[in-house]
């Protein structure tokens, strides 16, 4: 199948304030394959907002099987993903457009396209990778408060949808379920400590999962979610058979240029309920040995994975320690960063460090493989990637945490932390829920009841 072309492109600014960008975004949630990535925080990584709608082409895989549709045709491929979205993205990357493009995920599994990995029972069900070309893209620049839109006329008709906006729904829940008890969540940690102790491991990212009941609006959950706890990775996919609800903190790869950059987590504390308490709980995640070697570990993994697609002697730790203030926690973070090689593309440093050392462990792939063992099925969108590929040569993704898949009225999310020699499984437990706080809260639920 030959790929789309696009004919022109018609560019247009307008001057809107964010309720009013925000107003723009309601209006078009439910036209067809929407998506948004909203970003917030005054902290250094927070981006342009991005959404686009009706596109012109949808790149699906599941199970090795490649589609790419048009309205008018599907063809099916049988090649590596990532060499094929390679292919795709440099099509248009003549264009030189930093920011307009195609918004998609990349699901945890994708790592099978990657390196040989034990196989889970697939209880997700949704696609391992999407990718939405847009015919209608807008950029919102955050500090000048300037809304861009781009039309793009292609030689096929896009898609759109076949009925009007609904009504936003009240969400409302009727049965969750946490799908691992405490004490038995407490006793998988103890089986991987074990398998540190026997030196097959430094470290393992180990996740619990949550499904809840009811009847949702995932836009409005979005909406909502933003409002409690805002993150500079924030992200919303209305795809046709799933919405994906990201309030990401953690940038995966950022590729801006020859400027490569990642910046993993390692280390997270609740907030104070007052502001000794919350001084008190800065310097201990600060000054945490624990917590320190933990991320010293993932950014040794990432300065290696990165490497891959790196010039020799650019790969930096720009900074090694620092902390970032959430409404609910703090979080320890790192940022590395370096110069690509002229022939890399963005697929190919995706394809160099997938999924994230951050959310696996170390080595990477023994981690991955005692994680299929612990958690028994596959995590979907979940430490996965939520990602903006520009028609030039600009690239932004996040980790896919703090991540909410609405399927059939079903909301399900994962919460993880990372395992070490040291850690105390009760108090790892406990992290698990105050990570996912802000999600259980943008539904009324009382994340309390789930602490010890």
């Amino acid at each position: 199948m030959n790929i789309p072309k696009i004919i022109k492109v018609n560019k247009s600014h307008k001057h809107l304030s964010w309720n009013q960008m925000m107003m723009c975004m309601n209006d078009h949630a439910n036209d067809h394959s929407f998506s948004c990535l909203l970003s917030g925080t005054q902290l250094d990584c927070a981006r342009s907002v991005f959404f686009g709608y009706n596109p012109f082409l949808i790149v699906q895989v599941k199970n090795g099987n490649t589609s790419l549709k048009t309205t008018e045709k599907s063809k099916s491929l049988k090649k590596n993903p990532f060499n094929i979205l390679k292919k795709l993205f440099s099509e248009y990357e003549q264009l030189n457009l930093k920011h307009a493009g195609a918004i998609g995920y990349f699901s945890y599994e994708c790592g099978h396209y990657i390196e040989i990995l034990p196989k889970c029972t697939d209880n997700e069900s949704i696609d391992d990778i999407v990718v939405c070309f847009y015919s209608i893209f807008y950029c919102y620049n955050i500090s000048d408060q300037i809304l861009t839109r781009y039309d793009f006329q292609t030689d096929v008709t896009p898609f759109k949808n076949e009925q009007q906006s609904i009504l936003e729904k009240t969400n409302s829940v009727t049965n969750i379920y946490q799908h691992i008890k405490r004490q038995d969540y407490i006793q998988k940690l103890k089986r991987v400590i074990e398998y540190i102790r026997e030196g097959d491991i430094y470290q393992a990212n180990i996740s619990q999962k949550f499904t809840i009941l009811g009847d949702f609006d995932g836009f409005s959950i979005f909406k909502r979610l933003f409002s409690i706890n805002p993150a500079p990775f924030f992200a919303y996919l209305n795809l046709k058979d799933v919405e994906i609800i990201s309030s990401s903190p953690e940038r995966f790869i950022l590729c801006d240029g020859k400027k490569i950059e990642t910046r993993p987590i390692k280390g997270t504390i609740s907030r104070g309920k007052n502001p000794d308490e919350d001084l008190k709980n800065y310097k201990e995640l600060f000054e945490s040995t624990k917590d320190q070697a933990e991320l010293a570990m993932i950014v040794d993994l990432l300065r290696n994975d990165i490497g891959k697609c790196a010039c020799p002697g650019t790969v930096k730790v720009r900074e090694f320690k620092r902390i970032e203030p959430y409404n609910n926690v703090y979080h320890l973070i790192a940022i590395v960063d370096a110069l690509s090689e002229s022939s890399v593309s963005p697929m190919d440093i995706i394809k160099a460090t997938f999924p994230g050392g951050s959310i696996t462990g170390c080595p990477k792939i023994r981690s991955m493989e005692i994680i299929s063992e612990i958690e028994q099925e596959t995590r979907g969108i979940y430490t996965g990637a939520i990602f903006f590929h520009s028609f030039g040569n600009y690239f932004d993704s996040n980790i896919a945490i703090r991540t909410l898949c609405l399927k059939n009225n079903t909301l399900t999310f994962r919460v993880g932390g990372g395992i070490v020699y040291d850690s105390i499984p009760k108090n790892e437990y406990n992290e698990t829920i105050y990570k996912g706080q802000s999600l259980l809260q943008s539904l009324g639920i009382d994340y309390k009841a789930y602490l010890n």
